[in-house]
């Protein structure tokens, strides 16, 4: 496995730990030619922060993109990362989206370290894009007619 390294700010962070930013940019600049040009990678180690024990996620690397102005770097599935990060971007999402109940009992897993089920109305479950966000990251159940129920396992 041929890993790329970098290192981001919380926000970009958060964007691709949600599934949201699937591309990276990095500047022309002879640093990143000699780091991106001419390299085969297949995972990309993004790290929030420089403490060891920093958060992280590994990206599959699908490919890059000269362009005029900087480098794209595509972006594929998380296949590895510290859950915690993703639950807290995931809970900060629910908040955004006006699910505060929901968004507290995932911030107090988080912090805990416990499992937690989420219960809602499935038509918000599914209009607010947390049904496919589940879907694609955690273990869930959902009753099509009446709820929507996710379980959240700390233990992934």
């Amino acid at each position: 496995m041929q890993v790329l390294h970098m290192t981001l700010s919380r926000e970009p962070f958060a964007l691709i730990a949600r599934g949201i930013k699937k591309e990276e940019y990095r500047e022309l600049k002879p640093y990143w030619a000699s780091r991106l040009e001419g390299k085969t990678y297949t995972h990309i180690k993004f790290v929030n922060g420089y403490n060891p024990d920093s958060p992280y996620m590994l990206v599959e690397y699908k490919g890059l993109k000269k362009r005029k102005d900087c480098y794209a770097i595509k972006l594929g599935a998380i296949v590895e990362g510290t859950l915690q990060e993703r639950l807290t971007a995931l809970a900060k999402e629910l908040a955004d989206e006006g699910f505060k109940e929901s968004a507290k009992l995932l911030r107090t897993a988080v912090k805990n370290n416990t499992d937690i089920t989420i219960d809602m109305d499935h038509d918000e479950a599914w209009d607010s894009g947390l049904a496919d966000y589940l879907m694609k990251n955690f273990d869930f159940k959902i009753n099509k007619d009446i709820s929507f129920t996710a379980f959240v396992s700390m233990k992934k």
